[in-house]
């Protein structure tokens, strides 16, 4: 979009997520991810530049989608659960678990009901 900036998701939508986590009993936290196509590659130095910037999660679309989105005028919101970790020193991939599988269903099932509000 013309400026840069930040991608930000919808607001209401984003409220309607937490809203919906907060009905099924779903903790959850609320904050800033780093979106990167340079999966795997990582470094410490970026990794610690987002952290202090206040991100708490990486992926690799939800900026795109917020852009988008945000362009078209339509709502957009994005929900994650955790399934590598990068807390570490040593990428730790979880992605095949069944704790990943879980919070997917949960995301899920939240997602529906809030796109019902």
């Amino acid at each position: 979009m013309p400026g840069g900036g930040l991608a930000l998701p919808d607001e209401a939508l984003s409220d309607d997520l937490g809203s919906a986590f907060d009905a099924a009993g779903v903790p959850y936290h609320s904050g800033i991810t780093w979106t990167t196509d340079a999966i795997y590659r990582e470094t410490k130095e970026e990794i610690d530049a987002v952290v202090a910037r206040g991100a708490s999660t990486v992926e690799m679309e939800a900026s795109a989608l917020f852009t988008v989105a945000r362009y078209r005028g339509i709502p957009m919101a994005a929900c994650f659960t955790i399934s590598d970790s990068l807390a570490e020193t040593e990428w730790q991939p979880e992605f095949l678990s069944r704790d990943t599988n879980a919070g997917l269903e949960k995301l899920f099932r939240a997602s529906v009901a809030a796109l019902g509000a």
